[in-house]
């Protein structure tokens, strides 16, 4: 299971104990919590007796994830993102930081950084907000999956508080280790490819779902901040 995170205490424990008994190791690469998201994590993967792999980054060890100018812009850009501790609030004081409190700015990066952390044949990502439904059927798709590079699982991305789904749509979820790489499409978006040259077999599961854990209120919230990304990266890059 590979899946990175920034503070999502209250959350990472639950999206790890949904699916860890069909998983052999889980692999967290935490970009820059303040609290104890990373703590969590392994609490949840202790309780099943599962090897808890973590990477903690910033702009020393990871330079390709940390592509942060010392412009206004981008510090409002890393603001609007919610990726700066308290007391960068203030423009100045963010100038003055030591530089070894960066903020994560190129999502496709970690994510083939925490990729390249799995040394499992498979690879199933989710998001630390995700919760894994009819994960006991991993185990037989796992024994279905040899001959295929990947598999489709369906996402409940957005639901209602009457269960049903607001939208939802197949994202492959299971991935053979190496052949797929991670690319940013937008700032706010990153998709996964296969790599140059690799011919792809996929298979869609509909029997695993990824379910979405924001509520209605959260994607108002997080449509108005990337509203405010692009309009931050616009002042950027003009």
């Amino acid at each position: 299971l590979c899946l990175i995170a920034i503070n999502e205490v209250g959350k990472i424990g639950k999206a790890i104990e949904s699916v860890i008994k069909q998983v052999d190791a889980v692999y967290l690469l935490d970009t820059g919590s303040t609290e104890d998201t990373i703590k969590e994590a392994e609490r949840a993967c202790k309780r099943a007796g599962k090897v808890f792999v973590c990477e903690s980054i910033n702009p020393q060890t990871a330079p390709q994830v940390y592509k942060v100018n010392d412009t206004q812009a981008d510090w409002q850009l890393m603001k609007d993102l919610g990726y700066l501790k308290p007391e960068y609030d203030d423009y100045d004081k963010w100038l003055a930081r030591d530089h070894q409190a960066g903020d994560l700015f190129n999502f496709a990066e970690a994510r083939n950084i925490n990729f390249g952390m799995a040394k499992t044949d498979y690879i199933l990502w989710i998001d630390a907000d995700d919760i894994v439904e009819g994960a006991d059927n991993i185990t037989r798709l796992m024994e279905q999956i040899g001959g295929y590079t990947g598999a489709h699982l369906w996402y409940r991305y957005q639901v209602s508080s009457d269960n049903k789904d607001i939208v939802g749509h197949n994202k492959l979820r299971v991935v053979k280790n190496g052949l797929y790489e991670w690319t940013s499409l937008a700032p706010i978006h990153e998709n996964l490819f296969p790599k140059q040259g690799i011919k792809i077999r996929e298979i869609l599961d509909e029997s695993i779902k990824v379910r979405h854990t924001k509520t209605v209120e959260d994607f108002i919230k997080s449509g108005q901040r990337n509203i405010r990304v692009l309009k931050a990266l616009e002042a950027r890059e003009g």
